[in-house]
C-alpha cells in the first residue's frame, strides 16, 4: 500500500512543471496523500466508510460534467482532473486486491499523461523512480521480503536502462506531445512575423530566458562580437518596420542535409541549438554552409534562410561554417524599398549636417557612426523617432532606424536587422548561452557590391560576451547537464542516427567480435558463480555458520584465534547458561557434519545459530 501511495504523489509531479495544472491544485491533491502515507508508515492507515466513498464519487462525477462544459472544456484536461479526484478517493479505500488494481490503473493513466507532455531533463530519472516503486509494489504484493524487493527493483532499473537506451537513441523525435490536446506553454521570446515596432527588441531585453546555445569547435575569442542574424526589415512607415514583398528561392541539398553557399576559407564552425520556434533560421555573418537534416530550404531575397512549413515550430539543431567577414554570403542588389527616401525634416537636416559635401560612401558611414557615438546615449525609454532625435537618448531599434533613414538620405541603401549579440560563455565548456536580454537591432548597408553590417548603438551599450563565474559551480553544472540533454537527447537528429548506423555497418565484424567476447565473459562468470554456489551448498554451509559464530566470539570476547570448537562451546555455555541446550545442539550438528560425515539439515543448523548468535 505504501508503494502505491508514493506512486500517487509522483504521478502529479510533471503537470505543474509543464503548466498543465497550477501549483495550488497540485498541493491540494498531494497533501491528503502525504498524510495517508505518514499514517501507513505508522501502521494506522485511514479507511473511509463505503457510504462516504459513494457520496464523494457522486460529487466527483458532477464536477466532471461541470468541468467539461464550463471550466477546462478539453477532454484530456477533464480526464486528468477526474482521475485525480478518483485517486484521492480510492487512496483511502485500498482494502482488497481489486481496489489496488483499480488504483494502479488510475495512476498509470496519470503518469502516462504527465510523461507524454514533458521533454524536460528530469523526465528520465522521474520514469526510473516510478518504475522502482511499481516494481517494489509487485514484488511485495506476491510476498517477497522488503529487502529482496528493493534489490530486485534496483536490478530491474539497471536492466531497463540498458535495454531501452538503444531504442531511445533510434526512436524518431516528435515536434509535439504524444497526447492530443496538450500543449507546451507558449514561448516567451517572440519576434513578430512581418513587423517590427521601435520598442519590440527593447521589451525582449527584460527577459532572461535562454533563447539558444552556440557551441564552437575552436576556443572562443575574448572581446569578439558575434552577431547572429535572424531577419531584416526594409519598409518603414510611421514607426513600424515591415518586410518587403517576399521572394523565395528553393535550395536543394546536393548531399542530404548539406547546403553549401561559398568555397571561401572557413574560419570557424558552430553548432546551434535553439529552443525558440522560428520561421527564419538564425545565422552568423559570413556563413558558407549549413548542415541541417532537411532536403530543401527557402532562401529569401534579403539573404535570410527560411525553414519549410513542416519544420517550423520545432527545436532547431544545426551546424554552420563561416568566415570572419561581416557580410552576407548572398548579395542581391538593393530593392527600391531599401533605397527609398522619406521626407522627414529632422532626418534630412541631420544627413546634410553629418555628410556635408562628402562623396565617398565609406567616409559617410564613418562620419554617421562617429556622430552617434559622440552625441547620443543609450536609454531604455520608449521614445518615438522624433523624440529620440531631439533628446539624443534611446535604445538599439531607435539607433538602427535613425541610422538607416539617414543613410538613405545619403543615397546609401540600408535596412534594419534583428537578432542577437553577445552572450554568456560557459566557464569550463566551449559554448555561449544566449538569452532574451541579448536581443539586438543593427543595420546592413549596400556598399562595394555587398551587404555589410554596421552597428550605430554605442559600443559600451551593446549586449556583451561575458564570462560565466566558475564560483557558481552548481548553476553551471546544471546548465551543462541541461545542454547535454537538449543537444544529445532532444536534439538528436536523423543525420546523427544515420552516422551511428553507418559506423555500425562499417565496423560490423569488429563489433560482433566484441559482443561475442562480452557474452562469453558473462557466460564464464555465471558458470563460475553457479559452481561456487553449488560447492558451498554441498560441502560448507555448516562451516560458514561456525566461522560466523567463532569470529564474533574472537572479536567481542577477545579469545585466541586458534580456539577449538569444544573450548568455544564451554566458554559460550559459561557466559549464557540459559542457552546451553541450543549451544550443545549447534556444536553437535557442526561436529557431526564436519568430522562425522553425517548429512545435516541446513535449516536446522541455521535455527540454532540464530538462537545463540547474540552474545
Amino acid at each position: 500500500m505504501y508503494n502505491l501511495l508514493v506512486l500517487s504523489v509522483l504521478a502529479i509531479v510533471p503537470f505543474p512543471l509543464t503548466y498543465l495544472i497550477p501549483y495550488p491544485l497540485a498541493v491540494i491533491y498531494s497533501l491528503p496523500l502525504i498524510y495517508q502515507i505518514l499514517k501507513t508508515i505508522k501502521g494506522k492507515p485511514i479507511f473511509l466508510k463505503e457510504k462516504t466513498i459513494e457520496i464523494l464519487s457522486f460529487f466527483c462525477l458532477l464536477f466532471f460534467v461541470f468541468d467539461s462544459i464550463f471550466i477546462s472544456r478539453r477532454i484530456i484536461l477533464v480526464s486528468i482532473h477526474l482521475t485525480m479526484g478518483l485517486v484521492l478517493i480510492k487512496a483511502f479505500n485500498l482494502k482488497t486486491k481489486r481496489d489496488k488494481d483499480l488504483f494502479l490503473l488510475l495512476l498509470f493513466f496519470l503518469i502516462s499523461a504527465g510523461i507524454a507532455n514533458s521533454f524536460h531533463i528530469t523526465l528520465f530519472p522521474y520514469i526510473l523512480i516510478c518504475l522502482f516503486y511499481f516494481t517494489k509494489y509487485l514484488m511485495e504484493d506476491v510476498g517477497v521480503e522488503k529487502k529482496k524487493s528493493f534489490s530486485f527493483s534496483l536490478s530491474i532499473l539497471f536492466l531497463s536502462t540498458l535495454i531501452s537506451t538503444p531504442f531511445f537513441v533510434f526512436f524518431p523525435r516528435t515536434k509535439a506531445p504524444y497526447v492530443p490536446g496538450i500543449g507546451f506553454k507558449e514561448e516567451t521570446f517572440v519576434i513578430r512575423e512581418n513587423e517590427l515596432s521601435l520598442n519590440d527588441i527593447e521589451n525582449l531585453k527584460t527577459r532572461n530566458e535562454i533563447v539558444m546555445r552556440v557551441k564552437f569547435n575552436k576556443k572562443i575569442e575574448r572581446g569578439k562580437d558575434f552577431y547572429i542574424r535572424l531577419k531584416s526589415f526594409s519598409k518603414y512607415n510611421n514607426g513600424i518596420w515591415s518586410e518587403q514583398k517576399p521572394e523565395y528561392k528553393l535550395l536543394m541539398s546536393e548531399k542530404f542535409g548539406i547546403f553549401e553557399f561559398s568555397k571561401k576559407k572557413v574560419d570557424n564552425e558552430v553548432e546551434l541549438f535553439s529552443k525558440v520556434f522560428f520561421q527564419n533560421l538564425p545565422l552568423f555573418y559570413g556563413t558558407t554552409s549549413i548542415e541541417i537534416p532537411l532536403e530543401f530550404l527557402n532562401r529569401a531575397k534579403d539573404g535570410s534562410i527560411l525553414l519549410p512549413t513542416s519544420w517550423q515550430k520545432r527545436r532547431l539543431k544545426y551546424k554552420l561554417q563561416f568566415t570572419s567577414q561581416a557580410s552576407l554570403f548572398q548579395n542581391n542588389e538593393p530593392t527600391k524599398e531599401e533605397e527609398k527616401i522619406f521626407n522627414i525634416k529632422k532626418i534630412k537636416d541631420l544627413a546634410k549636417e553629418i555628410f556635408e559635401d562628402e562623396g565617398d560612401d565609406l567616409k559617410k558611414i564613418e562620419k554617421l557612426l562617429s556622430y552617434f557615438y559622440k552625441n547620443y546615449k543609450y536609454g531604455i525609454e520608449n521614445y518615438n523617432l522624433e523624440e529620440f532625435l531631439e533628446k539624443k537618448v534611446g535604445h538599439c531599434e531607435l539607433f538602427a532606424t535613425a541610422c538607416a533613414l539617414i543613410l538613405r538620405e545619403g543615397r546609401i541603401p540600408s535596412r534594419v536587422v534583428v537578432g542577437w549579440l553577445g552572450g554568456e560563455k560557459h566557464p569550463w565548456q566551449n559554448y555561449i548561452i544566449i538569452r532574451g536580454k541579448n536581443s539586438h537591432a543593427w543595420v546592413e548597408v549596400w556598399i562595394q557590391d555587398k551587404w555589410i553590417l554596421i552597428d550605430p548603438t554605442p559600443p559600451d551599450s551593446r549586449p556583451l560576451l561575458t564570462e560565466g563565474n566558475i564560483s557558481d559551480f552548481l548553476k553551471y553544472l546544471f546548465e551543462s547537464v541541461s545542454f547535454f540533454w537538449d543537444r544529445n537527447i532532444l536534439g538528436f537528429t536523423y543525420l546523427e542516427q544515420m552516422d551511428i548506423l553507418n559506423f555500425l555497418k562499417e565496423n560490423s565484424k569488429f563489433i560482433f567480435k566484441i559482443i561475442n567476447l562480452f557474452f562469453l565473459l558473462i557466460f564464464i562468470i555465471l558458470i563460475f558463480l553457479f559452481l561456487r554456489k553449488l560447492k558451498i551448498k554441498r560441502e560448507k554451509f555448516y562451516l560458514r555458520y561456525y566461522k560466523k559464530l567463532r569470529n564474533k566470539a574472537i572479536r567481542k570476547l577477545k579469545i585466541p584465534e586458534g580456539i577449538t570448537p569444544e573450548n568455544l562451546s564451554f566458554i559460550l555455555k559459561d557466559l549464557k547458561p540459559e542457552k546451553q541446550l541450543y549451544i550443545d545442539k549447534f556444536f553437535k550438528l557442526y561436529l557431526d557434519s564436519s568430522f562425522g560425515n553425517k548429512r545435516t539439515d541446513k535449516k536446522e543448523i541455521k535455527y540454532y545459530y540464530k538462537k545463540i548468535r547474540i552474545l
